[in-house]
């Protein structure tokens, strides 16, 4: 199926390409290179765009590199997250401090961006991470 807002209303989320579903609820949505290919354009969304996805748990967004901006902070409200996959984009900024709330975060993929500035100390606090990757950006730490 195609990403648009109308073929998601008529068929369900579920159906999507990129979308996996358990019980009818989205628990992840994988958008790289692979996956559905390449050709997303624009910023990262907010959390809100994300709000109606309560049992979401893997949100990866890879291999585009049209997708640019920043991290939005506010990502730490999906408290579910145990995969953020947001490697080999154009994200540029800083890693947002408050990702360090998602204390379900067993991965996080931010390798092959333009990030810039240190990892946060806040990150310390991810206990259970098993895998964090920033290599080929600017960052410090």
């Amino acid at each position: 199926k195609e990403w648009t807002r109308e073929s998601g209303a008529m068929s369900g989320y579920c159906l999507w390409d990129g979308v996996e579903c358990k019980n009818n609820m989205v628990t992840k949505v994988s958008l790289y290179f692979g996956k559905i290919g390449v050709g997303l354009q624009g910023t990262l969304p907010p959390a809100a765009t994300f709000a109606g996805l309560t049992k979401l748990v893997v949100l990866k967004i890879a291999d585009q590199p049209g997708v640019r901006g920043n991290i939005p902070s506010d990502w730490s409200q999906l408290k579910l997250l145990e995969v953020i996959g947001i490697g080999n984009n154009s994200i540029t900024g800083t890693m947002p401090a408050a990702l360090a709330n998602l204390l379900r975060l067993k991965v996080l993929h931010m390798w092959g961006n333009k990030l810039t500035g240190q990892i946060p100390d806040t990150y310390k606090a991810l206990t259970i991470l098993e895998t964090f990757t920033v290599d080929n950006n600017q960052v410090t730490g």
